[in-house]
């Protein structure tokens, strides 16, 4: 049986603008410690080397990351947060399409 718990996860995958990865890891870094105080973070941040994705997209995305928040609430203030609005241009210059999937931690073997 499975137990669900409030913790949020959140897989990201992202296409990057040519010629902007950098605009995007320093949107990363800065976002972090917002993240944070929001009780969030990065899990998981990783380059695509391949992509099987059986042709649902035009090419691989560039960065797929996985977030952890404590709940839905925690993920809405670290995205209203004055901080996090600040940087968002850096966001916008960078991201040319971004896919976020939302799912509860499921706890398989207990």
């Amino acid at each position: 049986m499975s137990d669900k718990t409030d913790q949020q996860t959140y897989v990201v995958l992202i296409w990057v603008k040519p010629g902007q990865i950098e605009v995007l890891h320093e949107y990363e870094r800065l976002a972090q410690p917002i993240m944070h105080r929001h009780g969030g973070s990065f899990r998981t941040v990783m380059g695509v080397s391949v992509c099987r994705d059986g042709g649902v997209f035009d090419r691989a995305p560039d960065e797929v990351h996985v977030l952890e928040f404590a709940d839905s609430r925690a993920f809405d203030r670290y995205r209203e947060d004055p901080d996090s609005l600040a940087i968002g241009h850096l966001r916008d210059a960078s991201v040319e399409r971004a896919i976020f999937i939302q799912g509860e931690t499921v706890a398989l073997f207990t």
